[in-house]
Order: C-alpha cells, then structure tokens, then sequence
C-alpha cells in the first residue's frame, strides 16, 4: 500500500530542488527526477497514453495522484539488459 504524504513530500522535495512551484500538478522535469528517468522518457510515456494530458504543442499536465499510483507500475524503459 502507498503512503501518500511519504510521496507528496517526496514531489515536494524535488520540487523545491528544481525549483518549480508546488501544486497540485507536476512538470515534467519533476515527474522524471520522481521516477528517476530522463524527461525525455516522461514525454514518451506521456504520449503512450501512461501519464498525463496533452495541453498545447509541447506542454504536458500530469497530476500528482497519477504520478503516485503509475510509480510502482512504471514498465520497463530503455534496451533490454544482454547477457
């Protein structure tokens, strides 16, 4: 089970790092240090359909609930490991 307030501190505190306001939305930049990927890989996932919303050209409204509950069921990212 999620605790959420252990999690909404956690964006908090990556929001103050990156210096972004706090809010009920996270950036893109601030859901890539959450899930340690690259904001690039968050933009992807966001055009997948796995997170967030479309609005504008480049801009990309994710929530932090959905942020929280995608973390643990976040799929595999990158080329496959080789043996």
């Amino acid at each position: 089970m999620l605790d959420f307030d252990k999690e909404n501190y956690e964006l908090d505190r990556i929001c103050k790092k990156k210096d972004h306001p706090i809010s009920r939305y996270a950036t893109v930049e601030v859901a890539a240090g959450y899930l340690s990927v690259t904001p690039r890989q968050v933009r992807h996932l966001c055009q997948l359909g796995h997170l967030g919303e479309k609005y504008g050209p480049k801009t990309w409204i994710i929530t932090r609930e959905e942020l929280i509950n995608f973390k643990p069921n976040k799929p595999a990212l990158g080329r496959p490991k080789t043996s």
